[in-house]
């Protein structure tokens, strides 16, 4: 705006001299020719005053050119204006339209990006090979709630169990292993890795003698390229209901239940404001 303003105001500069130049020219040459016609006039006498002479239609020529190029000037500075204007109003409307266009595209990419939640606790029971011990595998359960499908998802999982309840300022490590990889496609669920537990362990676990927490966490990337990773993270409170010792059927309906702690269950953001960050 600086810069146009200043443009401006070098061409009214330019055409104020010009003007002011040619009206000084103008006005000295008037004076002299009239200082010479006076001159000659004292030498012989003057057979032309009624007649106009050829200095002073020039002086009136010159004149009028020069009102007729300053409204000239005038009129191309209007012009200026006006092009500078249409030209910040195309720069205004290329703007919104390119934040528009944005606004579309980020629209498009998150209401059909891959969106991998927790899903339901899955458990199943078996035997050792002696058919003497129950043993209970409990996996949690993941679902891409997504119109696509997830790009590098790697899920982690690990378990707490022990007399004391989790302590408050439990962290919730990943496990120490390699971390499992594989993919959702839209609306696809699937079990993670699976806790294993005796059912003598899930006896204590029942009775109150033992606390079980499970949590885990799921990292993936969008199929759209320029994508940031995302992770989800799960943490359950496990209860056990009806006898693991025992096979389940249907006098013995074993149940594995979660319950949801208040922290590590969120996604993105959501989990730096609770301060997981992306490495943890």
């Amino acid at each position: 705006m600086f810069a146009q303003a200043a443009l401006v105001a070098a061409i009214a500069f330019v055409v104020a001299m010009i003007v002011l130049s040619v009206r000084h020219s103008y006005q000295q040459q008037h004076q002299a020719n009239h200082q010479t016609s006076a001159e000659e006039s004292h030498e012989k006498p003057d057979n032309t005053a009624t007649t106009e002479s050829a200095e002073d239609v020039i002086a009136r020529y010159t004149f009028w050119l020069m009102v007729f190029t300053g409204i000239l000037a005038f009129v191309a500075m209007i012009q200026i204006y006006f092009l500078i204007s249409a030209d910040k109003t195309a720069a205004r409307s290329s703007r919104a339209t390119e934040k528009a266009a944005n606004i579309a595209h980020d629209a498009l990419v998150t209401g059909n990006r891959a969106f991998v939640i927790p899903d339901a606790i899955g458990f199943l029971w078996h035997t050792d090979d002696k058919g003497a011990n129950i043993w209970w595998e409990i996996a949690p359960g993941w679902l891409n709630a997504g119109n696509t499908r997830t790009n590098g998802l790697t899920v982690n999982v690990n378990s707490y169990f022990e007399d004391a309840a989790l302590p408050d300022n439990w962290s919730f490590p990943p496990y120490p292993g390699p971390s499992t990889t594989f993919f959702l496609g839209p609306k696809q669920s699937t079990r993670g890795d699976p806790i294993i537990k005796t059912g003598a362990e899930l006896r204590a676990v029942k009775s109150g003698t033992k606390h079980l927490y499970i949590w885990g966490s799921a990292r993936y990337k969008d199929i759209s390229t320029g994508t940031p990773e995302h992770v989800t993270r799960v943490a359950w409170h496990i209860f056990i209901f009806g006898d693991p010792t025992r096979p389940a059927n249907a006098r013995n309906v074993v149940r594995v239940v979660g319950k949801l702690p208040p922290k590590h269950n969120c996604v993105d953001d959501e989990c730096e404001n609770q301060g997981y960050g992306p490495n943890k």
